[in-house]
């Protein structure tokens, strides 16, 4: 199933580049995911950092400009290249590749001193087998920041049709883009285990149970930030969360 993952992101990497191209140009979105990634990282300066399913590079260069030691790992080549320009456009340096967030075989444990994943952890076929490897990469207190979405979210259930059609209107306008087209096929949909368990809870049993300390688990990341533009876009298909623990 991982290479059908890698070539669906891959097929659609183009489309999801104008989204995160919007989040570049967008002053205020920058500022609130910097303060997002450093709270979850903590203050230490120039740490050494995994950017676990990077996409197309956006947590990575934030950290990167703020000086901290990147790793940044995809596991679908279309969306490595994107990574590899963006990075290149803002004058960073990372240590970029292609390969399994959930096999992390170039890396020796007690690697990272933070590992960091976006929207991730719900496209994969085995959560587990991830976190489990985050766990091994991570130095002896080491932080996981994780950010994801709840898809059983059932709040503003009366107000999802309007707000898809306010959505569709302003990911045409601010992206430039069909939103409708290279939608996650139903059939791959299915087959991914944390598109059907309540989360953050699901994450917090299994993160705890591989021996991470919870330090803070936000579950509604954006919410009620009605004059945030990727909320406006995207918040009608889940609640986003962020989860912070530490290989205690």
């Amino acid at each position: 199933m991982i290479k059908y993952i890698s070539q669906y992101w891959t097929d659609i990497s183009s489309i999801y580049k104008k989204c995160v191209d919007a989040q570049f140009k967008n002053n205020r979105s920058i500022r609130l995911w910097e303060n997002l990634l450093s709270n979850g990282i903590g203050e230490q300066p120039q740490q050494k950092i995994l950017d676990a399913g990077t996409g197309p590079g956006f947590c990575a260069t934030l950290l990167a400009q703020k000086g901290h030691l990147l790793t940044a790992v995809d596991v679908a080549p279309g969306m490595v290249e994107i990574a590899r320009d963006n990075f290149l456009k803002n004058k960073v340096f990372v240590n970029l590749y292609c390969g399994d967030v959930a096999n992390l075989e170039r890396e020796a444990s007690g690697t990272f001193d933070a590992v960091v994943s976006r929207d991730v952890v719900w496209t994969l076929p085995s959560p587990q087998a991830a976190y489990n490897e985050w766990w091994r990469v991570l130095k002896p207190g080491g932080r996981l920041v994780v950010f994801d979405g709840n898809f059983l979210n059932n709040q503003y259930q009366l107000l999802r049709p309007l707000w898809k059609k306010l959505s569709w209107i302003l990911v045409l306008l601010s992206e430039k883009r069909n939103p409708t087209v290279n939608g996650m096929p139903e059939e791959m949909i299915c087959n991914l285990p944390y598109i059907s368990v309540l989360r953050p809870p699901e994450d917090k049993k299994l993160l705890e149970a591989i021996g991470f300390k919870i330090i803070e688990i936000k579950e509604k990341v954006f919410e009620p930030d009605w004059f945030y533009m990727e909320y406006l876009k995207y918040g009608h298909m889940s609640t986003k969360f962020m989860i912070v623990a530490e290989k205690s």
